[in-house]
C-alpha cells in the first residue's frame, strides 16, 4: 500500500473518530481533494484543520504526505516530525518521515526513520511492507543494491500481492544487473498484472525487458507507464537500443525537464550524446551528473568523453583527479592529465605518464597521445607505431586514425617537383609500409642511378657481334668473342684510371682481375663458373666512360637462367639501348617482339646493323631500308656498322657515323635521358606500389567484411540461443525432471508398500533415504548431461566459425589475434560450463543431501495416502528449482558467450578496417600525390 493510499485510509479512520463536526468536515473535504488528485487542496484543508487542532498527530502526518505529494519535501519532513513528536507509535508518520528524508537526499536519516517505523508497526503487514520498501529505497539511493534487494524481499514477503513492493523489488533487481533481470521480470509481471499497477511497475518492467534484450516488449511496457519520468527515460533507452541516438537524446531531455535533479538522467543523456558522436555534449552531462551526486562511474564516463572531445581543460582535469583518487592507475584519467601537461608545455613529463600507462597494457588513447608527441618531435615512424598500437586496441578510434594519416604524411615528407624528390618520397612511403618495404631498395637504386653515368645496354640476339662492338668502342680486344651461350657473362664497361676488372659473383663476392690476363680469364670461364657470376666489370681509362657505362648482355635467346634476373635488372635500369642486328639475319620476329617490349617502356633504342662487311653495299642498303620499314617505329635510328673493321680503326667500318649518332642521340643528351629513365622507373614503381596497396586495401576490406559477417552471425546465434534454444533446453529439463520424480514416486511406493504400514505411520530407513538421494542425483545428472552436451556443441560450433573467419583474416589482423579467437572460444565454453552446469549440479547435490529428502520421509510421507500422484506431488513440490538455477543462467550465459566472441570478432573487423583505412588514406593517398606530381612533371 502506497503512502497515498494510506493517506486515504487514515482519513477514513479519522472520519470515524469522535471529532468536532467542523474538523471532521475539513477532513472529509481533504479526503475528497485527495481522491480528485488535488494534494495541494488537501494540504490547505489539513493546514486549516491543524490551526484549530494542532495536537492532531494523524492530521500532521497526513499533511506531511500531502506536502510530499506536492513536491515540498522540507515542509513535509517538518510535518512528519510534528506527527512523530505527538505520536511516536504512528508507523505511517515514521514511514512518511523516511520518504521525506529520501526526497531530501538524506539516505541515512531515511534508514533511521524506516527502522523506527518497523519497530512500532507491530503485526500490521501493510505497514511493515511499507517500512521494508522504504529501507530498500534508501539503500538503493545510497548505492547499496544488494542490501536494497534484501530489504525489498522482506517487503514482498509481508505483502506478496502489493504491486508497489513487487515493483520496487523488480526495479532493484534490474539495478543489480542482467543476471537478475529474469527474476525481476517475474516480480514485475506480477505487479503489472494487477489493475492498480503503478506506473513505476510498468517502467521497471520495461527496464527488465530491455536488460533481457526484449526491445519491443520493453517499448510496450514503457508505453503502459504513461508520462512517468522513468517511462519517458525508458523510451529513450529503447531508442538508444535501436540505434536512434538523436531520438534518445530528445526523450532524455524531456525527462530531465521534468526531473532536472536526477543524476541518472544526465548520465543516460551523456550516453546518448556519445552514441550520437557528440563527445562535448556528453562530457557536460556526465559532469552535471557528478555535480548532482552521481558516483565514480559518471566521473569515469566524463573522463572518457573528455578524451573523445580532445579536452584537457580544468573541469576535465578535476574529474580526472577525482577518478584517480579512487583508482590511481586509471588509464583514461592519466591520459587527460598527460594532455594537460602537454598543453602546459610539459611534453617530457606527459610522455613519462603515458609510457607508464602503456607499460601496463595497450590503452589506445595513451598511444594516440604518444603518437601526437612523436609527431611533434619529428618522429614520424614512432608516431605511426603508436597510432597502429592504438588501432589494434580500438580499430575505429578516430583520433588514432587521424594520427596514423598524419604520421604517414610526415613519413612521406615534403614532395618536390623534381624526379629525385618524388622518388625519395616514394622510397620513404615504401619503407614505412611493410607491404611495400621490398620496393624501397628499387626506388633507392633508381635515385642512385640518376646521379651515375649514362647506362647504355647493348642488346641483340646471340652472335650479332655485341662483344666485338664493345671491343670496337675502346679499340682493343677486351671482351671475349665467339664464346658459347653457356659460358657467356654479362660484362659492364666502366671508366677506370687503370685498366683492370673484377668479377662480381651472385653471392656478393668480388674478385679483382689484373688487366693482362683479363681476356684470357674471361675466355676460360666454364659453364659452371658462368652460373655463379652475376656480372664482370671491365675498367678502362677512356674519357667517354666517365659519362657512359656500357653493358654487354648475352643474346636474349641464350641467357642462362641464373643470369636472367641480372640481365632484366640491367635492362630495366638502362637509360638507352643499342640494339645490334646481324646484317644477314636482321628483322626476325623474335627481334620485333624484344624491341616492342623495350619500346613499351619508353627507353630510346639506337639500331645498329652489324656485320655489314659480309654483304654487298646494295644489300646493306636494302637491309637497312627493310628494317626502317618494318621496325622504324621501334628504333630511333638505324646505323650500318662493321664492328670488326672499327675494332682495327675507328676510321673504318662506318664508326664515325655511329659515334656521331651515339653522341647526338645519347651522350650529349645524357642528363635528359637519365631523367627520362628515372621517370620511367619511378612511374613503374608507383604502379607497383599502387597495385600492392590497392590489393592490401581490398584484402583488408574483405577481411573486415568477413569478420563483421561472422560477428553478426554469432550475434544472431546468441539471439536464437536466448529466444529458442535455451527455452527448448529448459523445456527438456523440465520434462526430464518431471519424469524423474514420477520414477522416484514409484520407487518410494515400492519401498513402502511391502511393509504394509498403516496410513499415517509410514516410515523409511536410512538406506531408503540414501537410495532415493542416489536415484534423484543420478536422474538429475542424466537430465542435465544431454543439455550440457548439446549446449557445448552449439557453443563450440559458434567458436569454430569465429576462429575460421579469424584464421582467414590472419594475413590482415595477425596470427596471434586469430589464435586468440580460438582461445577465447575455449575460455567462454569453459566459463559457461563452470558457471551454469557445474554450479547447478553442485546446487542440486547439496539440496538433495542437505535435508530435502529427509524432510520428505520425516514430514510428508507419514501423512500421505499412498498413491503415485500423492507421492509425486509431495516430492515434486519440494524439488530444487532447476530452472532458476540452470535454465535462466543458461540462457544468459550461453548468449553472453556467443556475444563475447562476436565482440572480439567485431574488434578484429575494426582492426582490418583500420588496415584498409591505412592503405587508402595513408599509403595510397601518398602514392597518388606522388603519381599526380609525376604526371604533371
Amino acid at each position: 500500500m502506497s503512502l497515498w493510499s494510506r493517506i486515504e485510509r487514515r482519513l477514513g479512520e479519522l472520519a470515524g473518530e469522535l471529532l468536532p463536526s467542523e474538523h471532521r468536515e475539513r477532513l472529509d473535504r481533504a479526503r475528497d481533494a485527495l481522491a480528485a488528485g488535488d494534494p495541494a487542496g488537501a494540504e490547505a484543508l489539513l493546514a486549516e484543520a491543524l490551526a484549530e487542532r494542532p495536537d492532531d498527530a494523524a492530521a500532521h502526518a497526513l499533511r506531511g504526505a500531502a506536502l510530499l505529494a506536492c513536491g515540498r519535501p522540507a515542509e513535509a519532513a517538518a510535518a512528519f516530525a510534528e506527527a512523530v513528536a505527538l505520536d511516536p507509535d504512528d508507523a505511517d508518520a515514521h514511514v512518511g518521515a523516511g520518504e521525506a528524508a529520501l526526497a531530501l537526499g538524506d539516505a541515512a536519516a531515511a534508514v533511521a526513520a524506516f527502522r523506527r517505523a518497523l519497530a512500532v508497526a507491530g503485526g500490521d503487514a501493510a505497514r511493515r511492507a511499507a517500512a521494508y520498501r522504504g529501507l530498500g529505497a534508501a539503500h538503493r539511493a545510497a548505492g547499496d543494491v544488494d542490501r536494497a534487494i534484501r530489504e525489498l524481499r522482506k517487503a514482498v514477503a509481508e505483502a506478496p500481492a502489493d504491486p508497489e513492493s513487487l515493483a520496487a523489488l523488480g526495479a532493484a533487481l534490474v539495478d543489480g544487473g542482467a543476471a537478475a533481470a529474469g527474476e525481476a521480470r517475474r516480480h514485475l509481471a506480477r505487479a503489472c498484472a494487477r489493475s492498480d499497477a503503478p506506473a513505476a511497475a510498468w517502467a521497471a518492467l520495461g527496464r527488465a525487458e530491455l536488460a533481457l534484450g526484449h526491445v519491443d516488449e520493453a517499448d510496450a511496457a514503457f508505453a503502459r507507464a504513461g508520462d512517468d519520468v522513468d517511462a519517458v527515460a525508458g523510451r529513450g533507452d529503447v531508442a538508444l537500443a535501436r540505434g536512434d541516438a538523436d531520438e534518445a537524446r530528445a526523450l532524455y531531455r524531456a525527462a530531465i525537464a521534468r526531473a532536472p535533479g536526477r543524476a541518472d538522467l544526465h548520465v543516460r543523456l551523456g550516453d546518448a550524446a556519445r552514441a550520437a558522436g557528440r563527445p562535448d555534449e556528453a562530457f557536460e552531462h556526465y559532469a552535471r551528473a557528478v555535480d548532482l551526486g552521481a558516483g565514480d562511474a559518471a566521473a569515469r564516463s566524463a573522463v572518457d568523453a573528455a578524451i573523445a572531445a580532445d579536452r584537457a581543460d580544468a573541469r576535465a582535469v578535476d574529474l580526472a583527479n577525482r577518478v584517480l583518487a579512487g583508482d590511481a592507475e586509471s588509464a583514461a584519467a592519466l591520459v587527460v592529465r598527460a594532455r594537460a601537461l602537454v598543453a602546459a608545455g610539459e611534453a617530457e613529463p606527459a610522455r613519462a605518464v603515458l609510457a607508464a600507462v602503456v607499460d601496463r597494457g595497450d590503452h589506445p588513447e595513451a598511444h594516440v597521445e604518444l603518437a601526437r608527441l612523436a609527431l611533434a618531435a619529428g618522429d614520424a615512424a614512432g608516431a605511426a607505431r603508436h597510432a597502429w598500437a592504438a588501432l589494434r586496441a580500438d580499430g575505429r578510434n578516430p583520433r588514432a586514425r587521424a594520427a596514423l594519416v598524419a604520421a604517414r604524411t610526415a613519413q612521406a615528407g615534403a614532395l618536390g617537383g623534381d624526379v629525385v624528390s618524388r622518388a625519395r618520397a616514394l622510397e620513404r612511403v615504401a619503407r614505412a609500409d611493410p607491404a611495400l618495404a621490398d620496393l624501397a631498395p628499387d626506388v633507392g637504386r633508381a635515385v642512385e642511378d640518376f646521379d651515375r653515368p649514362l647506362l647504355v645496354t647493348v642488346m641483340g640476339e646471340f652472335s650479332t657481334g655485341k662483344s666485338t662492338f664493345i671491343n670496337a668502342f675502346v679499340e682493343e680486344s677486351i671482351a671475349p668473342v665467339g664464346i658459347t651461350p653457356t659460358t657467356a657473362t654479362i660484362n659492364v664497361l666502366k671508366f677506370g684510371r687503370e685498366r683492370g676488372g673484377r668479377i662480381v659473383y651472385r653471392d656478393g663476392r668480388t674478385v679483382p682481375l689484373p688487366w693482362t690476363p683479363l681476356r684470357a680469364t674471361l675466355e676460360q670461364i666454364t659453364a659452371d663458373d658462368a652460373r655463379q657470376i652475376a656480372a664482370v666489370e671491365i675498367l678502362y681509362p677512356l674519357p667517354v666512360l666517365e659519362r657512359v657505362h656500357i653493358v654487354d648482355t648475352p643474346g636474349l635467346n641464350s641467357i642462362l637462367p641464373e643470369h636472367e634476373q641480372v640481365a632484366r635488372d640491367f635492362i630495366g635500369r638502362a637509360d638507352a639501348v643499342v640494339w645490334l642486328f646481324a646484317a644477314g639475319q636482321a628483322g626476325k620476329e623474335s627481334e620485333r617482339a624484344a624491341l616492342a617490349s623495350i619500346h613499351a617502356t619508353g627507353t630510346r633504342v639506337l639500331g645498329v646493323v652489324n656485320k655489314v662487311d659480309q654483304l654487298a653495299a646494295d644489300d646493306v642498303r636494302e637491309v637497312v631500308a627493310y628494317l626502317r620499314g618494318e621496325l622504324g617505329d621501334l628504333v630511333d635510328d638505324l646505323v650500318p656498322l662493321s664492328a670488326k673493321a672499327a675494332l682495327a680503326s675507328h676510321a673504318a667500318g662506318n664508326w664515325p657515323a655511329l659515334a656521331d649518332a651515339l653522341e647526338r642521340r645519347f651522350f650529349a643528351r645524357a642528363r635528359e635521358l637519365k631523367r627520362e629513365a628515372c621517370e620511367r622507373r619511378l612511374s613503374a614503381l608507383i604502379a607497383r606500389a599502387r597495385d600492392r596497396s590497392v590489393a592490401r586495401r581490398e584484402a583488408a576490406t574483405a577481411a573486415a567484411a568477413e569478420l563483421a559477417a561472422a560477428a553478426a552471425s554469432l550475434r544472431a546465434g546468441a539471439a536464437r540461443f536466448r529466444e529458442r534454444d535455451a527455452p527448448s533446453a529448459r523445456g527438456q529439463l523440465a520434462e526430464a525432471v518431471a519424469r524423474l520424480y514420477r520414477d522416484a514416486a514409484r520407487e518410494v511406493l515400492e519401498l513402502v508398500r511391502p511393509r504394509a504400514l498403516p496410513f499415517g505411520a509410514h516410515r523409511a530407513t536410512r538406506a531408503d533415504r540414501d537410495y532415493l538421494v542416489g536415484l534423484l542425483a543420478r536422474g538429475y545428472r542424466d537430465a542435465i548431461e544431454p543439455v550440457r552436451a548439446a549446449v557445448g556443441a552449439q557453443l563450440r560450433a559458434g567458436a569454430r566459425a569465429g576462429a575460421t573467419a579469424a584464421a582467414r583474416a590472419a594475413a590482415v589482423v595477425g596470427n596471434a589475434a586469430a589464435e586468440r579467437i580460438e582461445q577465447l572460444g575455449d575460455e567462454v565454453i569453459e566459463l559457461v560450463d563452470a558457471r551454469v552446469f557445474e554450479r547447478a549440479s553442485a546446487f542440486v547435490d547439496g539440496f538433495l543431501r542437505g535435508g530435502a529428502v529427509d524432510r520428505f520421509f520425516r514430514d510428508a510421507l507419514p501423512k500421505l495416502q499412498l498413491t503415485e500422484d500423492n507421492v509425486y506431488h509431495a516430492l515434486y513440490r519440494d524439488a530444487p528449482d532447476l530452472d532458476a538455477e540452470l535454465g535462466e543462467p543458461l540462457a544468459r550465459a550461453g548468449a553472453d558467450a556467443l556475444a563475447a566472441l562476436a565482440d572480439r570478432l567485431d574488434a578484429l573487423a575494426a582492426v582490418a578496417d583500420a588496415a584498409a583505412y591505412d592503405a587508402d588514406a595513408g599509403t595510397l593517398a601518398a602514392i597518388e600525390a606522388i603519381a599526380r606530381a609525376t604526371e604533371e612533371a
